[in-house]
């Protein structure tokens, strides 16, 4: 990917896919990762991520709350969502912008 990287800062990396388009992988707060492809006619969404990292079981339903919130921001504006958790069991969960969820990924290794 390294050779595909065209900038990059402490909260972006814009590289160019196989298609020759700049897609724009952004780091921030909410959502946390937001990647987007720069089209002639604007830009497309292409993902949404979330980050939930607390292990703290007394604070589980905060931390649902605020994955949820942002699932909800993304999909009003039609950006598949996707909410990794790291809590106890680490899974990923895949929301579409439809509310589809597929089944938990395996765990990763390491995790």
């Amino acid at each position: 990917m390294k050779q595909h990287v065209r900038e990059r800062t402490q909260r972006s990396i814009r590289i160019e896919n196989a298609a020759g388009r700049p897609v724009l992988i952004e780091f921030s707060s909410d959502p946390d990762v937001l990647i987007t492809e720069k089209l002639q006619s604007g830009v497309r969404y292409i993902l949404s991520i979330e980050v939930k990292g607390g292990t703290d079981a007394s604070n589980i339903h905060n931390r649902l709350g605020e994955a949820e919130k942002s699932h909800l921001k993304a999909k009003k504006f039609g950006i598949p969502s996707v909410i990794a958790s790291r809590s106890f069991q680490p899974r990923i969960y895949v929301r579409t912008a439809s509310n589809r969820v597929a089944p938990p990924l395996p765990r990763l290794p390491g995790s």
